[in-house]
């Protein structure tokens, strides 16, 4: 035994040795410094030695989460952001890690995970940066890393995910954070980022990142008539064309120095100063401006070259052209007269003569406001005499296709919603209706109601096409008979729309060239009837980089043609639907009536920008639905967007008209503000003040303290009250209201910083605290919540409590009962 104690005594040390030595040979390790090389973008996210920080999943801190074996994931196991199933429709999985660093500066970190689609993650980085990890795998057998730059201060620091909710699902198995160790890293990041040089600036050095630590300067220039050895700018504008240098970039720290790799860096001409821009728009439009029925926007002054933004500086009638640029027809033709901003992206600011503009009148209407309602891929069809909304709904055991029907477009929440059909959960093939019957689409022809829809049955690149059929000629409440999978050419494909031309129908999509990923191309094909596809052809494909070719995701979906009183014309949503790059394209169609002319891609011509992109205070507008007022004589359209900037795919549900352009197509303009008031459809007889708010803006309220009245055109109006930070800053909405009672109300506002608040008081009572979200002072969001009005006159007063600056636009109420 005592030999035995010895030998056992003996190993002990020898494994203490050992270890002391490995230690050793850590610490030694991570004291070293790297040599200045070139690194690989894999390096640059794998091989730092300042800090080494490893969060593997069964140490996250999780909420509605599941941590599960899944394949992909390192130790097969992962934190599941949804429920235990992961496919519990809103169920959104909360998970967040915390960490020290030794000291504050700019770390990078790398998230491992996996995704069953592209789907964006929500990350908060200490409760305030918001940003969203796109993970792009194709299901947990391919796990992947997201890597980010962000500053952190010294000590203990927090990250929290939450998950997309619905039917997409996403899994985390690790975070790894790791700080700077060299120049090297610090180059090679700016590399892959790249240096954007904004029109009219001249020093290349105020462009530099500015990382903790370290030193950064130009240390190459390739045509110093470009970019000069001291940073300097220089602009050739005489040749009217861009200019293009690449530069080098030597980062220092101590005695370590080492030179970026070159970087292409493209030089805007010189178009001017904003003045000069402002002047020659006066002289375009010095005859006057004649704004048509219906158009919501002075989109026609965005083709001056040179102009990053334009806005209205003055307006004789800011009921009808809003110093946001946005227009609303008047009842009646009237004459105003507008001033121009013309703003450049280097802050350089023009202002133009008065510029007389004539509004058509569209007569005597009601009004209402966006948004209409919260959701998302809005289908609106016409027929029976009536607007059909037809939605997929997920629940914890089922899926079902509901319908809501009304005698208006806009009345989008107000009706009675019906249940039309429930989804099996699995078929012969193991596709999971439950789960993706998604995106429907309701069609009537041949006497009877069709029914399609995107499913899959597991592995995002197996989505496929189906369709129902209902099982009574023109009964939509008869139930539907699955008619199965229709072709796609045996690819990945989503989003079928059908349509008929020339006596034919037609199917058009949007899928895969092959079983290899994107991008995401329009298809179109001949039926011979609503559930026989024939072979494919490809129409169009991304090739913009607002479609995102070399920045984004390559996507064209959603397809839709229309005929626009005569004029042939197809729809379709832009780069990934997740991002602020979301847009909508259009296509025209030019050629004749020859059979199957429209299935030859050369009668199909691109416009080179989108129709309707996201402004300053609208993001990610999509899904193309035009359909006609009530009594035929306009055009409308129903899209929806983000809710903020940033919001992926929480999202509203808008309507807006459309003008005319000279040649008959449509005019999308721009997408209306919130709150803007819009003319209700011709020939719409809806109430939409039952359902709407009692608007109180920023030019109406009392003023006291600091608190003053500031143009701000990232509003709906063109107003916001700044200013309430101290004791005694207040401003006092006036609002009217009919009866006596429990109301919602809205504030939409713009705050400087995190966890701040007003105090907010009703007819001099104290009242509860508005919960102001933090998205910066340039992203303008709308909180609720209830207060009680009495009949007449109210004042609804907001006083500086605690925290930062909050700027408010508009307060609203609507009634909410006894």
């Amino acid at each position: 035994m005592r030999k035995i104690g010895k030998t056992i005594l003996n190993i002990l040390l020898i494994c203490l040795a050992l270890t002391m030595f490995l230690t050793a040979m850590s610490c030694k390790s991570s004291e070293e410094t790297t040599t200045p090389t070139e690194l690989t973008e894999e390096e640059i996210y794998m091989a730092n030695k300042t800090v080494k920080i490893e969060i593997p999943a069964e140490q996250f801190k999780l909420t509605s989460c599941a941590t599960r074996v899944i394949g992909g994931a390192k130790n097969n196991l992962a934190v599941m952001l949804n429920s235990d199933s992961g496919f519990v429709n809103n169920s959104r999985g909360f998970a967040e890690v915390s960490f020290e660093v030794p000291e504050s500066g700019y770390f990078q970190v790398v998230v491992s995970g996996g995704a069953n689609s592209y789907t964006p993650v929500e990350c908060w980085i200490n409760d305030y940066d918001q940003m969203f990890l796109e993970f792009n795998t194709l299901g947990y057998s391919d796990f992947t890393t997201v890597g980010f730059i962000r500053y952190f201060e010294k000590g203990e620091n927090v990250i929290r995910f939450l998950g997309p909710g619905s039917q997409y699902y996403a899994a985390l198995d690790a975070v790894y954070v790791r700080g700077f160790s060299t120049p090297n890293n610090v180059s090679s990041a700016m590399e892959l980022s790249g240096i954007k040089i904004p029109e009219g600036e001249t020093d290349i050095m105020k462009l530099l990142p500015k990382i903790a630590g370290f030193t950064c300067e130009l240390a190459d220039s390739s045509d110093t008539q470009v970019i000069k050895a001291d940073g300097t700018i220089l602009p050739d504008g005489r040749d009217g064309a861009d200019k293009t240098c690449d530069i080098k970039i030597r980062v220092k720290r101590d005695d370590l120095s080492v030179t970026s790799k070159a970087i292409t860096v493209t030089v805007p001409k010189n178009n001017g100063t904003a003045q000069e821009l402002a002047d020659e728009l006066y002289d375009k439009y010095r005859d006057g401006i004649v704004l048509q029925k219906n158009q919501t926007s002075l989109s026609m002054l965005d083709d001056l070259k040179g102009i990053a933004k334009i806005y209205v500086e003055e307006s004789s009638d800011e009921n009808v052209v809003y110093l946001t640029g946005y227009v609303t027809s008047p009842a009646a033709d009237t004459e105003l007269k507008i001033k121009l901003r013309v703003e450049k992206e280097n802050g350089d600011v023009g202002i133009t003569d008065e510029i007389d503009v004539t509004a058509l009148g569209v007569g005597e209407r009601l009004r209402y406001t966006n948004p209409l309602i919260t959701g998302a891929d809005p289908f609106v069809q016409y027929f029976d005499g009536y607007y059909h909304h037809i939605q997929a709904v997920h629940s914890s055991t089922n899926a079902s296709l509901i319908l809501q029907r009304s005698k208006s477009f806009i009345d989008y929440s107000a009706t009675a919603t019906t249940t039309i059909y429930t989804f099996p959960s699995y078929d012969s093939e193991g596709y999971n209706r439950e789960v993706w019957g998604w995106f429907p689409i309701l069609k009537w022809t041949d006497d009877h109601y069709y029914v399609y829809y995107a499913a899959s049955n597991g592995p995002s690149e197996n989505h496929r096409m189906f369709v129902l059929k209902s099982n009574e000629p023109n009964d939509l409440y008869s139930g539907f008979t699955d008619l199965g999978m229709l072709n796609s050419g045996g690819c990945w494909a989503i989003g079928l729309n059908f349509f008929e031309w020339n006596d034919c129908y037609y199917a058009i999509w949007s899928g895969w060239r092959d079983t290899k990923s994107f991008p995401q191309v329009t298809y179109m094909a001949k039926m011979e009837n609503p559930w026989t596809i024939g072979d494919r052809v490809e129409i169009s494909a991304p090739e913009y980089e607002w479609e995102g070719v070399g920045i984004g995701t390559p996507i064209q979906e959603g397809s839709m043609v229309f005929d626009f009183d005569g004029k042939i014309i197809m729809l379709y949503n832009a780069n990934g639907s997740f991002s602020n790059r979301y847009c909508l394209g259009m296509l025209d169609y030019v050629g004749g009536n020859e059979p199957d002319g429209i299935l030859n891609p050369d009668n199909w011509v691109k416009r080179d920008k989108p129709v309707l992109d996201s402004t300053d205070s609208v993001k990610a507008p999509g899904v193309p639905g035009l359909v006609k007022s009530p009594d035929d004589g306009e055009w409308w359209l129903v899209f929806h967007c983000a809710k903020y900037d940033g919001a992926g795919w929480g999202r509203y549900i808008m309507a807006q008209p459309i003008a005319k352009d000279e040649d008959g197509g449509p005019l999308f303009g721009r997408p209306v503000n919130q709150y803007i008031p819009i003319n209700m459809p011709s020939g719409d007889d809806y109430d939409p003040f039952a359902q709407q708010y009692i608007l109180a803006f920023a030019k109406e309220a009392t003023l006291s303290g600091n608190a003053k009245l500031e143009k701000d055109y990232l509003t709906s109006y063109g107003y916001t009250v700044s200013g309430i930070k101290s004791q005694g800053d207040k401003a006092v909405f006036n609002i009217n209201v009919d009866n006596a009672g429990y109301y919602k109300m809205i504030v939409r506002y713009a705050a400087f910083t995190p966890n701040s608040s007003h105090l907010l008081k009703i007819n001099g009572k104290m009242n509860r605290l508005p919960v102001y979200r933090y998205f910066g002072p340039q992203d303008y969001y709308t909180v609720e919540t209830d207060v009680m009005l009495e009949n007449g006159d109210n004042e609804i007063s907001f006083e500086y409590f605690e925290g930062g600056e909050v700027m408010i636009e508009l307060v609203g109420v609507k009634y909410a009962g006894e």
